[in-house]
C-alpha cells in the first residue's frame, strides 16, 4: 500500500522572510496550483538527532527536487512568484495522519540555503531546493560581549562599548546609526600628562576592554569623548547608561567629574557626574540658555545618589526622564537601583551633542573623569531599571557576571544575543545547576550553548518543528512517549548488532574558571580491562568544583561499560498504519522509548528497551519508512527501590565460588575481604543480578557473611541460562548510579 493512500504530505516555504521570523507566513509548494508541473518531487530523507548516545547532534539537511516549468524557483527570475527567491527563509514538512483529518504533525523543520534550477532542452525543467537545520546557522557569526548584545536587544538610538582598538581616535556606534561617532576631544589648556586610551583597561567580561581615561592633577583639564550632530525630532522621555570604574582617589572640591552630558539645540540638557563626595549627581537644565549649560548656576531638576562609587569596582549609572500629564520626572538609577527622582514642566529635548568623560569647553566649572569607562548608551524612551546590565551583578568583573543563571536562562540569553527570538528555541526538564560566567566576545552561539549542555549533560538539538532545543539531563530520566513494536510483525533490523564503544570513558577530568581540576576515575577492573580511556572535558561553565566532579561522576558511571547497541530498526509505515500504530510512531522523537520484542532467534537478547538517538523518515514515490537508531535505555533509580534502587560494589568484589550449570538454582558468591557482601534482610528481596551477563533473580540469601549462598531464578528476560565457571562476576543488575 502507497503511504499515499493513508496520508498526505505537505512542503511549506515562507518566501522573502528571515530564518528567525516570529510569525513566518508560509506558502504550500506542494502542488502548486494543483498542477504537477511545479511540484515537489516524492524521496527524500528527513533525519534529527545524532548517531549515538555520546555523540554530538548533527545538523541535518535535505533536498527536494521541484518541477520548474514555469521558472518559479530560478533564482532572481523577475516572472517568479517568489521573486527574488532568497536563501535562509523558513520550510516546514508536516504529514496529515488520518489522512483528511487536519491534524498535521511536524516531520522536519529548517531553512532554505540553496537553489539550483535546471533546463530541458529551451525549457525549464526541475530545480533542486537544499535546507538546512537551525543548528547549523547560529554558529556562523560572532557573538558580541554578552552586555554588549543585551544593550542592543533594547534597541538603543546610539550605542558606544568604548572597546575599540589601542590606536582608535574615536569610538564606533554599534547601533549603526552612521552619525553619531564619538571623537577623542580634548580641554584647550590639557596637560601633556592626561591621557585617553582604548583597549588597555579591562571591561567588565573577561577579554572586553574599556576607555581608560586620566585628566592633569588638578582633574579640570583632559580628555574626554566629543560629538555633535543634527538635532534630533524633539522627545520629551530618554534614557542613558554607562559602566563606570572610577579610580580610588579623592576628586577636586571645587568641580564635579562629568561622565557624560547631554545638550539640546537650545543648550538646554543634563550632566551625570560625580562630586568630591564620591556620590553620583545628574543636574538638569530645562530652559534655553545662550550656550551650553553650566548646570551649577541654572539647575532646574537634580537627583542625587545614596552613597559612594568612587571604589575602583564597577557601577552601572543610569539617567531617565519620563513624562505624564505635562510633568517630567528625572531619575537616577545606580546599579539596577532607583536612587531619587526630581520633577519639573515637561520640555521636549532635541539633543545634538553629547561629551563622555568630561567637556572640551573650558569654564564649564565640571572636572574630567579619571577612571575607566565603557557600554554607554542612549535611548528616545524611558527603558527602566531591569532592561541593561546592573553592574552590582559584576563588581568583580567577569567573575560575579550573571552568576545566578541557571543552563535554562543562559541559553536564552545567549540566543537573544545571537539574535534568535524566544518563539524557536525551547528547553526541556529541570534546570536547577548554577551556571558559572560566561565569555561570548569573540565567540560562537554554537561554542557557548555546547558548554552549557556539557555542563548540563544534557542534549542540543533542532526538534521537528525546527526549533533549538536545550535539554536538561533529567529530560531523559522518564520518556515522554514508549512505544512496543513486534520483530515478527513490525519492523526489520537494518543493521548489524554490537556493542557501543564510541566514546567510552573511564578516566575523566574537567575544570572551571577560578577551580581546581576535577578527575574521577572509574574502577581499577574497568581500567586494567580495558585501558586508560581518558576525556578532558576542559573548562565548563559551573560556580563549584562540586558540580564538575558531579559531571565527571556521571561521564564515568554512565559511560565506563560499553552497551549494547542495537541496528537501526526500519519500520514501513503501511506495516504501521495497518496495525493501528501509525499516529503513535510518527509522533517519536529523540529521548522517547522504543521497546522490541520477539527478536529473532540468535539475538543477543529476546527484547530490548532502547533510547531513541536518531530518527529518521525516509520518503521514496510510494514507501514511507521510519528509521530508528537506538541505544539501551538507562533506568534512572530510586532510593529504596525494591527493583531499580540498589548500589553496586566495583566489578569483580564479589565473584561465584564454584561451577554452576545451566539449571542450577542455588549458587555460592564469595565477596573480596574488606567489602559487604550482599543485602540478606527480607525487605531487601527479592532482588536481581548478573551472573556475567545473565540476569538472574535472588529471592534468598543464606547468611550475612561471605561465602553467601543465593536461590535464584535464571535466564530472567531479556537473558538465558547458561553454564558459569568459578569466579564468574556477579553484580547488582542495573545498578544505580548517582545521577545529575
Amino acid at each position: 500500500m502507497a503511504y499515499q493512500d493513508f496520508l498526505n504530505v505537505r512542503d511549506r516555504v515562507a518566501f522573502g522572510q528571515g530564518p528567525y521570523e516570529t510569525t513566518p507566513s508560509y506558502t504550500d509548494i506542494t502542488k502548486p496550483d494543483n498542477s504537477t508541473d511545479n511540484a515537489v518531487r516524492p524521496g527524500g530523507t528527513f533525519a534529527t538527532g545524532r548517531q549515538n548516545r555520546n555523540g554530538a547532534f548533527e545538523a541535518t539537511s535535505v533536498t527536494l527536487d521541484v518541477g520548474n516549468r514555469d521558472g518559479r524557483y530560478t533564482p532572481y527570475f523577475a516572472g517568479s512568484p517568489y521573486y527574488p527567491l532568497t536563501e535562509f527563509c523558513p520550510y516546514q514538512r508536516h504529514v496529515e495522519y488520518p489522512k483528511g483529518s487536519g491534524t498535521w504533525l511536524p516531520i522536519w523543520g529548517g531553512v532554505l540555503t540553496d537553489c539550483e534550477a535546471g533546463f530541458e532542452g529551451a525549457a525549464q525543467g526541475t530545480a533542486s531546493l537544499s535546507f538546512q537545520q537551525r543548528l547549523a546557522l547560529p554558529g556562523l557569526t560572532p557573538l558580541r560581549a554578552m552586555i554588549a548584545g543585551q544593550i542592543l536587544a533594547t534597541d538603543p538610538v546610539g550605542f558606544w562599548p568604548l572597546d575599540d582598538d589601542a590606536d582608535s581616535t574615536s569610538a564606533r556606534d554599534y547601533r549603526g546609526a552612521g552619525y553619531q561617532t564619538l571623537a577623542i576631544a580634548r580641554s584647550t589648556a590639557v596637560s601633556v600628562y592626561a591621557a585617553a586610551e582604548f583597549g588597555v583597561a579591562e571591561g567588565l567580561e573577561s577579554g572586553s576592554t574599556a576607555l581608560a581615561l586620566t585628566p592633569n592633577d588638578t582633574r579640570m583639564f583632559g580628555y574626554c569623548l566629543d560629538a555633535s550632530f543634527t538635532p534630533r525630532t524633539a522627545s520629551a522621555t530618554h534614557s542613558a547608561s554607562i559602566s563606570v570604574a572610577p579610580l580610588p582617589a579623592t576628586y577636586p572640591t571645587s568641580y564635579d567629574a562629568t561622565v557624560f552630558t547631554f545638550w539640546d539645540s537650545q543648550n538646554r540638557g543634563y550632566s551625570l557626574n560625580i562630586p568630591a563626595s564620591g556620590i553620583p549627581r545628574v543636574e538638569l537644565v530645562s530652559t534655553a540658555q545662550s550656550a551650553v549649560g553650566q548646570p551649577h548656576s541654572v539647575v532646574t531638576a537634580n537627583v542625587d545618589g545614596t552613597s559612594r562609587i568612587d571604589d575602583g569596582a564597577w557601577h552601572d549609572l543610569r539617567v531617565e526622564i519620563s513624562e505624564a500629564a505635562g510633568t517630567s520626572t528625572l531619575t537616577l538609577i545606580v546599579d539596577g537601583v532607583t536612587v531619587g527622582t526630581d520633577t519639573f514642566s515637561t520640555v521636549s529635548f532635541d539633543w545634538q551633542r553629547i561629551t563622555v568623560g568630561g567637556c572640551p569647553d573650558v569654564g564649564r566649572f565640571m572636572a574630567c573623569f579619571d577612571g575607566d569607562l565603557a557600554n554607554f548608551a542612549w535611548w528616545d524612551e524611558a527603558i527602566g531599571g531591569g532592561s541593561t546590565i546592573s553592574a552590582a551583578t559584576a563588581t568583580s568583573g567577569a567573575a560575579g557576571l550573571y552568576s545566578t543563571d541557571t543552563a535554562d536562562v543562559r541559553f536564552e540569553r545567549l540566543a537573544a544575543l545571537a539574535g534568535i527570538p524566544s518563539t524557536w528555541i525551547d528547553t526541556v526538564g529541570a534546570f536547577t545547576r548554577t551556571i558559572g560566567p560566561q565569555t561570548t566576545a569573540g565567540r560562537t552561539f554554537a561554542d557557548c550553548v555546547k558548554e552549557l549542555e556539557a555542563a548540563e549533560v544534557g542534549r542540543l538539538y533542532c526538534d521537528h518543528e525546527g526549533k533549538l532545543v536545550l535539554a536538561s539531563a533529567s529530560a531523559f530520566y522518564t520518556p515522554p512517549r514508549t512505544l512496543s513494536l513486534s520483530a515478527s510483525t513490525h519492523f526489520t533490523l537494518a543493521d548489524k548488532f554490537g556493542t557501543d564503544n564510541d566514546n567510552l570513558v573511564n578516566d575523566w577530568r574537567g575544570i572551571r574558571d577560578g577551580g581546581l581540576q576535577q578527575t574521577y576515575t572509574a574502577s581499577t577492573a574497568s581500567i586494567e580491562k580495558r585501558g586508560q580511556l581518558s576525556k578532558d572535558a576542559g573548562t565548563l561553565p559551573l560556580t563549584t568544583d562540586d558540580d564538575v566532579l558531579e559531571v565527571g561522576h556521571w561521564a564515568v558511571s554512565t559511560f565506563s561499560e560499553p552497551t549494547l547497541r542495537f541496528p537501526k530498526v526500519a519500520v514501513h509505515a503501511s506495516k504501521l498504519h495497518a496495525a493501528g500504530l501509525l499516529d503513535e510512531a510518527l509522533a517519536l522523537v529523540e529521548g522517547d522509548q522504543l521497546v522490541l520484542t520477539n527478536l529473532p532467534t540468535g539475538s543477543p537478547v529476546s527484547s530490548f528497551t532502547g533510547f531513541i538517538e536518531r530518527v529518521e523518515r525516509v520518503f521514496t514515490n510510494d514507501s514511507l519508512t521510519l528509521v530508528f537508531t537506538l541505544s539501551q535505555w538507562i533506568d534512572v533509580h530510586e532510593f529504596d527501590s525494591a527493583t531499580i534502587g540498589r548500589f553496586a560494589e566495583d566489578p569483580g568484589t564479589i565473584t561465584l565460588t564454584s561451577t554452576v550449570t545451566s539449571s542450577a538454582t542455588s549458587i555460592s558468591a564469595t565477596t573480596a575481604a574488606g567489602s559487604p557482601p550482599l543485602t540478606n534482610a527480607a525487605g531487601d528481596l527479592p532482588f536481581d543480578i548478573s551472573l556475567n551477563g545473565e540476569r538472574c533473580t535472588v529471592t534468598a540469601v543464606s547468611s550475612a557473611t561471605s561465602p553467601q549462598t543465593l536461590t535464584v531464578t535464571r535466564g530472567v528476560a531479556p537473558t538465558s541460562a547458561v553454564a558459569h565457571s568459578a569466579g564468574a562476576v556477579i553484580s547488582i543488575w542495573n545498578p544505580g548510579v548517582l545521577g545529575i
